[in-house]
């Protein structure tokens, strides 16, 4: 059994074996989000809540939708979002976003879309169908996000995501076709010396721009985090 909960400085994050669990990649990008004045945020595969509840604390002006498939992830997320004080200002739906964008979706364009999306291809090998629909992207193409994210962006709005490098490539790919274009790009990596990243952070716009690509260093040399990278996280982690 893994820790049951995840303590962060403003909320806690309850969690068990049958969801996936807080992961140093939401944590990046909920803290990596550029800082802007956003009043409609929306977060797809919300999980057990850690994104909303992060951009729920950086943008105390906001209103957060947050959709997630899995039944058991809702539950959850329901009672961390209840539990924390930010609750009045996150709205929790238990669908797909393909279901939510064509029958819920009130018109009212998003001015930030974030999401941890599933970024592993189907496997034949996984163990379980339930893991499949949370790590693999059988109910979330790219194609299907890309489209998605377009028609809910109001003109200024930004879609952030963080993917694996190659998997990253891909989107961006993908992205392009459907008018939506990336405008900055972090390179994660674990520690100096390595060749590839280990994660892109992605920042996507309807308008073409110069693309901006920096690098994240998470460790040091003695393999203690890093300096940028506590900066980075500081607001959130005890």
């Amino acid at each position: 059994m893994g820790n049951p909960f995840f303590r962060f400085k403003q909320f806690t994050i309850f969690q068990n074996d049958n969801v996936l669990k807080v992961s140093t990649d939401s944590v990046l990008l909920g803290s990596w989000v550029p800082s802007d004045y956003y009043t409609k945020i929306l977060d797809i595969g919300t999980g057990t809540g850690l994104l909303s509840l992060m951009l729920a604390q950086r943008f105390p002006k906001a209103n957060i939708d947050a959709v997630e498939i899995d039944l058991e992830a809702c539950r959850i997320a329901k009672e961390n979002f209840h539990l924390s004080p930010f609750t009045k200002r996150i709205n929790l739906y238990c669908n797909s976003i393909q279901y939510f964008a064509k029958n819920i979706y009130k018109k009212q364009p998003y001015d930030l879309i974030i999401s941890n999306p599933p970024y592993f291809n189907q496997s034949t090998t996984a163990k379980t169908v339930k893991k499949n629909i949370q790590k693999h992207n059988f109910f979330l193409s790219y194609d299907t996000l890309a489209k998605i994210a377009k028609t809910l962006l109001s003109d200024n709005g930004i879609l952030a995501l963080i993917f694996s490098y190659e998997s990253g490539k891909n989107f961006i790919t993908t992205a392009r076709f459907y008018n939506l274009f990336c405008y900055k790009i972090t390179e994660v990596y674990i520690r100096q010396g390595q060749t590839q990243p280990k994660r892109l952070l992605l920042l996507f716009s309807k308008t073409v721009q110069n693309t901006i690509t920096n690098k994240l260093y998470l460790e040091n040399e003695k393999q203690q985090p890093s300096t940028e990278y506590l900066q980075l996280t500081k607001a959130f982690y005890l």
